[in-house]
């Protein structure tokens, strides 16, 4: 052959070779239109494709005339001859495939060997085949990551409009469009390809498992959709539920299933895939065809299962999504939780200096309490409300617990006024009441503020934030704070303090003082009231106001009270051969105590246990706290007042209980609050409320007991009112339990005193 005809055959024939190869679908039709062709071409009894070490197609004798393994060798090692059964030797031509596809395109023919033309069309045909195979494995790599579905048309046109398809569909799952808008997008998306088809997507019925409701359809007349938007689970439909497979079925298949026969009649065909929601079978995809004799093929099948895939990747992500959005974000308020929260201030932290507001609720407990936790739960998502439009663009609010919530002002902060504003609008957004349940209710906010430098770590700006709410509270609620680092010093040693606290029962450091109450007509001694002291090992003598407050905020204000009872009673036991054998025994215990299960009958049992009279204890408790308290707490004062033991209301005057209110109580007697002592002897005013106060008491039908007599002229003033009962340090300081015979021994004779404590009894009851 002339080089220049060779040349021309060889431009002529390598494009056709490329149409053919390139129409193939797959590895093992091009590989066999390659070899068919570069056989017919070479005019070879040979024409094999190996790849890698394995041969992928063979053409020129009967399939198995020769062994793979000698095709094979002869690819691998480029054998210039091989020994064809049934033809004998051959010349051989071994060309590599292109695109970096390891295999080999082999031909081998007996009568000559193979010319230079030849062989170039023989290498131009192997990097053809190469570059295709390449392509269809990467097609299908893609199809298997459902990614491309290149591989599921036939024709180039069907194959973009599918990709498009599935374009639409993945770019409303990445900008997270509703679910629903997702799912219509993918029954439209597939109704665009199965042209004049009703697509429909069904999920199973949720309170009937038998059923499946129609979700979202494309193509299908209203009318069609009104008889069907609720269908029986049919054999085959249940059949792809259970085994994840396609299923088809025809018109004689479709009327003998339990359809209605409004919703069989128009239908030809039917095809269902199955569709999943993070991995449980849900639902089907079902395409339904009007055509007569329409017949769905294996393209069709390919389609409907690439689009219930994307209907389960959206099911699945949607759930997803939600268990995301569940994972930071607090569920009742919706707002981010303390794990967000924490990440967020990480970013801003990396930033530069930044602001934080720790928020607690003031007068939430009571809200809570006396309305149930329903109301509390709708107070906590109104306040949430009010927080965030308060805090403004640039702020995270985050719910950190309870009733706590933080919220981090997220930009560069230069100077911390830019914070305490943000603190300031957020105290003015609580302000105004909440109307919670047809009730109005007034709750305010302590704010701790800080600003982070940059240098700390979430936790520590938290732990600023929290100190300086902390202060908050301490300085009279309602105002924002501004975190100083002495503050941190303050915070240690109240976790040191704390952390002595939990000891102090059980290393016996706690003790108690006796002061004595008198009835003020005689100046007989009545009662006494027990003070519990803490001995710390290093601060010295501790007064309940240096730790109780700490123990109600650590929970230990239980464990505190059991013991002050447990004492108290014993102490009076001990007193029994004494003259102090009749006279009552005070303790204050606080009203968080009270309302634990069971608190009232456990002081009962400490009470007997020591064996003594209940009718000899008195049970103080604040104004404030016995009104806003649970109900528990009441109702633990009312089983202890039906035991005997007297109940009183301590620092009187100074709450904010209503006269009906307390009318309603199980008290048998007020202590009128030192506050209101202080000027009886030093101005009118003072007087007047003074005997305001003692007037309510007696007006209520209640003995009325006066703290803090510190002078004579207030002693005088107290009996000219006619107040009963008083204690301060005037009458008596507090006494050690040896002490409290000897003091009754110097003030007047015992005897007589008890006679009138025997006669009287506690309070005068």
């Amino acid at each position: 052959m002339d080089p220049a005809e060779g040349s021309n055959w060889a431009a002529q024939q390598l494009p056709e070779y490329l149409a053919v190869v390139s129409s193939r679908p797959d590895v093992g039709t091009a590989a066999g239109a390659a070899a068919e062709w570069a056989a017919e071409l070479m005019e070879a009894e040979v024409g094999a494709v190996v790849l890698g070490d394995e041969l992928q197609a063979q053409v020129g004798f009967p399939r198995g005339a020769a062994p793979d393994e000698l095709l094979v060798t002869a690819a691998i090692d480029r054998a210039p001859t091989i020994d064809v059964p049934g033809v004998g030797p051959c010349f051989s031509t071994v060309v590599a495939l292109g695109a970096g596809t390891a295999g080999h395109l082999l031909v081998a023919r007996g009568d000559r060997a193979f010319g230079a033309e030849e062989l170039s069309l023989l290498r131009g045909m192997g990097r053809v085949l190469g570059l295709q195979l390449r392509q269809i494995q990467t097609l299908a790599s893609e199809r298997t990551l459902r990614l491309e579905y290149e591989g599921l048309v036939r024709t180039l046109q069907r194959r973009q409009r599918l990709l498009e398809a599935f374009g639409r569909v993945q770019r409303a799952l990445l900008t997270r469009v509703p679910l629903q808008e997702i799912l219509d997008v993918i029954t439209a998306s597939a109704n665009g390809l199965f042209e004049g088809d009703m697509l429909s997507l069904r999920l199973i019925d949720p309170e009937d498992a038998g059923q499946m409701l129609l979700a979202s359809r494309s193509g299908m007349p209203e009318w069609f959709a009104a008889a069907a938007w609720r269908l029986p689970i049919t054999p085959g439909l249940r059949r792809a539920l259970d085994s994840g497979d396609l299923v088809m079925a025809d018109k004689a298949a479709l009327r003998k299933t339990a359809q209605p026969q409004a919703v069989v009649d128009p239908i030809e065909a039917v095809m269902a895939a199955p569709v999943s929601e993070d991995g449980e079978r849900v639902g089907c995809l079902i395409v339904g065809s009007t055509e007569v004799g329409r017949v769905f093929d294996e393209m069709d099948a390919e389609m409907l299962q690439g689009f219930a895939d994307h209907v389960s990747m959206a099911l699945t992500d949607a759930r997803g999504v939600q268990a995301l959005h569940q994972a930071y974000h607090d569920a009742l308020t919706g707002l981010p939780n303390r794990t967000l929260l924490k990440e967020r201030l990480g970013h801003a932290l990396r930033r530069g200096p930044c602001g934080l507001l720790f928020v607690d609720l003031d007068r939430f407990k009571l809200v809570n309490d006396s309305l149930g936790h329903d109301a509390g739960d709708q107070l906590l998502i109104e306040t949430a409300d009010r927080l965030r439009e308060a805090a403004g663009h640039g702020s995270t609010v985050a719910r950190y617990g309870g009733d706590e919530f933080v919220v981090l002002v997220d930009r560069v902060v230069e100077d911390v006024s830019e914070v305490t504003d943000v603190g300031e609008r957020m105290l003015a957004a609580m302000a105004p009441p909440f109307v919670i349940m047809g009730r109005e209710c007034s709750v305010g906010a302590s704010i701790g503020a800080t600003v982070a430098s940059g240098t700390g770590t979430p936790d520590e700006v938290l732990r600023d934030a929290d100190v300086a709410m902390y202060r908050a509270k301490q300085g009279g609620r309602g105002r924002v704070e501004v975190f100083q680092p002495e503050m941190h010093a303050l915070l240690m040693d109240r976790l040191d303090l704390e952390a002595d606290l939990r000891r102090a029962v059980e290393q016996d450091e706690l003790f108690l003082v006796y002061q004595p109450i008198v009835e003020l007509g005689t100046m007989r001694p009545t009662s006494l009231e027990a003070l519990v002291r803490w001995n710390h090992p290093t601060r010295g003598v501790l007064v309940p106001s240096q730790f109780i407050p700490l123990a109600e905020e650590t929970g230990l204000i239980a464990s505190i009270g059991r013991w002050v009872v447990s004492a108290a009673a014993a102490a009076v036991r001990r007193w029994d051969s004494t003259p102090a054998a009749t006279l009552g025994i005070s303790v204050n215990l606080a009203a968080s105590h009270l309302r634990l299960p069971g608190a009232a009958a456990e002081i009962a049992a400490l009470v007997r246990a020591a064996g003594m009279d209940p009718s000899r204890l008195t049970v103080e408790v604040t104004e404030n706290e016995i009104v806003r308290e649970h109900d528990d707490a009441l109702d633990a004062l009312f089983t202890l007042r039906d035991l005997g033991v007297t109940i009183a209301v301590d620092d009187f005057g100074t709450g904010f209980s209503s006269l009906r209110y307390l009318r309603q109580l199980p008290v048998h007697a007020v202590k009128v609050d030192r506050s209101f002592l202080a000027d009886i002897d030093l101005s009118p005013e003072g007087l007047a409320f003074a005997r305001s106060i003692v007037g309510l008491g007696t007006a209520l039908g209640l003995y009325t007991v006066a703290e803090g007599i510190e002078r004579p002229q207030q002693l005088a003033e107290l009996r000219r009112m006619g107040c009963g009962f008083g204690q301060g340090f005037f009458l008596a300081r507090p006494l050690a339990e040896d002490d409290v015979m000897a003091w009754l021994r110097r003030n007047g004779h015992p005897d007589a005193a008890l006679g009138v404590g025997a006669e009287a009894g506690h309070f005068g009851r």
